[in-house]
C-alpha cells in the first residue's frame, strides 16, 4: 500500500474472539447476510445449548434463540487433506410467536484454514465459506395465518467449525 491512503464506505465483517479459550472445544456455526434493510447472523455453538439467529427487516430486529431454531447441514462434502467432513448445504427454520424465517445457505467457495495447534492437542479446522442464500420470512396476520412478508436471495458468508485428531 506504500503509504496510500484508501477510502471505503460499504457494509462488512469484523470479528472478534474475546478471551482465553480452545477453539477446539468450542464448534461453531457462524452465518452473516446483508442487503439494504435486511440483516441476518447466526451464532450457533456445536452440541452446546447455547446460540443465536438474528434477523432484521427495515430496522425492526427478530433474536431467535437455540431453542427457537433448527439449524441442519443437509449436504456434506469431504476434505481430503484434513480428512473431514464439512457442510456445503445448510437450511435453517426459525420460529418465534409472530415470525417465521425459513432459510437455505448454499456454499460457493471453500476455504479450511487450521490451526496447526501441537500435538496431542487436536487441530482446530475453520471453513470459510462464501454461501448464496434464499429465504423467506413469514408474519402472522390479524387472523394468525403466516404471510410471506420478506424474501431475500443474494450471497453471503458462512463458516464451519471442526477438529482433525
Amino acid at each position: 500500500m506504500a503509504g496510500r491512503v484508501y477510502s471505503i464506505s460499504a457494509p462488512g465483517y469484523h470479528d472478534h474472539n474475546w478471551g482465553e479459550w480452545i477453539p477446539t472445544h468450542t464448534l461453531w456455526n457462524w452465518a452473516q447476510y446483508f442487503e439494504p434493510g435486511l440483516a441476518f447472523e447466526l451464532g450457533d455453538f456445536i452440541n452446546q445449548p447455547v446460540g443465536v439467529a438474528t434477523l432484521e427487516l427495515q430496522g425492526e430486529r427478530t433474536v431467535f434463540t437455540k431453542d427457537q431454531y433448527q439449524l441442519s447441514h443437509t449436504r456434506w462434502a469431504f476434505d481430503v487433506e484434513n480428512r473431514v467432513r464439512y457442510p456445503i448445504e445448510t437450511t435453517l427454520r426459525a420460529e418465534s410467536e409472530t415470525r417465521l424465517l425459513v432459510l437455505n445457505m448454499q456454499a460457493i467457495e471453500t476455504h479450511p484454514l487450521r490451526g496447526d495447534l501441537p500435538r496431542p492437542m487436536p487441530d482446530a479446522l475453520i471453513y470459510e465459506q462464501t454461501a448464496r442464500y434464499d429465504g423467506q420470512l413469514w408474519e402472522k396476520n390479524a387472523q394468525g395465518e403466516w404471510v410471506v412478508s420478506a424474501s431475500f436471495t443474494g450471497n453471503g458468508f458462512k463458516e464451519y467449525t471442526a477438529t482433525k485428531r
